[in-house]
């Protein structure tokens, strides 16, 4: 087994990692396993479960750090030894050379009855090209502020939030002692880049990959960094202060930071937020981030494919149907709760299922916090097509250049185009 401080959760289950050669016996074989690639430690337990569920298919998983930039590099290979799955399941799996990668997964619609309309529209639609599907969805997760819940009155009544809900609130909860020394910060922009990337998503800046061109709405980005900047300033006087004030009293776990008293608000996501126990869920409460009632699904959408050159279709076929089935999904639920995984795994792969019957009847039931919070489809915003990389631009060119031009004490005349060219050239 590789071992990896976000795959830790590998070693809660009895699988047999795979390091050998591919496979090359003819598929006709159902002794012959299941090849899984995935980033998603919460799979090994599936494949588990799915091997205890009959005898006639064995799953085995393998871990890849980025599944897709791994097809990428091997579905270049022509070589009978190179070693490649039958199953991708991750992050991001949904790029311009998804087609290239994956066979067309209609046919589980009409020859093996998965029914389309148990998914979320949206997540379903998002695995699509050309009008045919090439991947399913899994599970996702979406934005959310936490706070303390004796808090709870300072908030609108409703379990979303918009931008500028957020910071009415945080500049209400700003406090200053006799000495002018500031004793608490509702909230500040800059304590989490992945909040100034969420920013740009709300303002409309859709990032996506159209055949080999990266590109983003920069008119929305331009936006999004101009009221940014401007909470920050009639908030926070400046990011000088926020980075401050961060280094002085917000040295802890988050749900730490609303309970001392110092913040009103920190920055999470579905899975980070119910991966906390329920000890510390009890005094903690939240809100979805929205924008004109859409609320982006986090680009780490989990989604199945099946990949072409699979030499074991017919038992991948028979992991995806037992996979996205209601009744393995609620054994999945129960299993986490009854090995006390809980906050190691959030709900179905880290996030909400992509079948709705399950988030919005079954979630509830083992988080009883959804319970009435869980919003309608027709509010779930999904990604488009990103690129092979998307994770690594994100990470060191889109965050870092948000961090830099959002600082108020900076003045930066940079656009993105120049962030990502410089990147770019010292990097490929």
């Amino acid at each position: 087994m590789r071992k990896s401080g976000s795959f830790i959760a590998f070693a809660l289950v009895a699988l047999t990692f795979s390091s050998c050669a591919r496979r090359t016996v003819p598929p006709v074989l159902s002794s012959a396993p299941v090849v899984i690639w995935t980033d998603i430690s919460a799979i090994a337990s599936c494949a588990e479960l799915f091997n205890k569920s009959q005898d006639k298919y064995k799953a085995v998983v393998q871990y890849r750090e980025n599944p897709s930039e791994s097809l990428d590099f091997f579905g270049t290979v022509n070589s009978s030894d190179t070693e490649l799955p039958d199953i991708v399941i991750g992050k991001a799996l949904k790029n311009n050379t998804t087609r290239a990668h994956f066979l067309p997964l209609d046919f589980l619609f009409t020859e093996r009855h998965l029914d389309p309309s148990r998914f979320y529209p949206s997540l379903l639609e998002a695995g699509k090209q050309d009008d045919k599907q090439y991947i399913l969805p899994l599970s996702f997760n979406m934005p959310a502020v936490m706070f303390d819940a004796k808090n709870d009155d300072l908030l609108p009544d409703s379990y979303m939030l918009t931008m500028s809900q957020i910071s009415d609130a945080a500049i209400k909860f700003n406090t200053v002692n006799k000495s002018g020394q500031r004793t608490a910060m509702g909230f500040a922009p800059s304590w989490d880049g992945n909040f100034l990337y969420l920013a740009t998503l709300l303002y409309g800046a859709e990032y996506r990959q159209d055949g080999t061109v990266f590109s983003w709405n920069e008119n929305a980005v331009k936006m999004a960094v101009s009221n940014l900047r401007l909470w920050t300033e009639k908030c926070n006087s400046s990011t000088q202060d926020e980075k401050d004030f961060s280094f002085k009293y917000l040295y802890t776990p988050k749900y730490k930071q609303v309970t001392s008293g110092r913040c009103l608000f920190a920055y999470t996501s579905s899975g980070e937020l119910f991966g906390m126990s329920s000890e510390v869920l009890q005094d903690i409460d939240f809100r979805w981030i929205h924008q004109n009632r859409k609320i982006p699904v986090a680009d780490t959408l989990v989604s199945v494919g099946i990949d072409k050159h699979s030499l074991n279709t017919t038992a991948a076929e028979e992991f995806i149907v037992w996979l996205m089935q209601e009744e393995t999904q609620k054994n999945l639920l129960e299993r986490t709760k009854s090995m006390n995984l809980n906050t190691a795994v959030f709900g179905i792969a880290g996030g909400f299922s992509a079948l709705r019957d399950v988030t919005e009847k079954d979630f509830p039931m083992y988080y009883e916090t959804l319970l009435g919070r869980l919003p309608v489809s027709e509010y779930l915003d999904t990604i488009t097509i990103l690129p092979p990389r998307w994770e690594k631009i994100k990470e060191r060119v889109i965050i870092p250049y948000l961090e830099k031009v959002c600082d108020t004490t900076k003045e930066s005349d940079e656009t993105l185009s120049d962030a990502l060219e410089e990147w770019n050239k010292q990097n490929y």
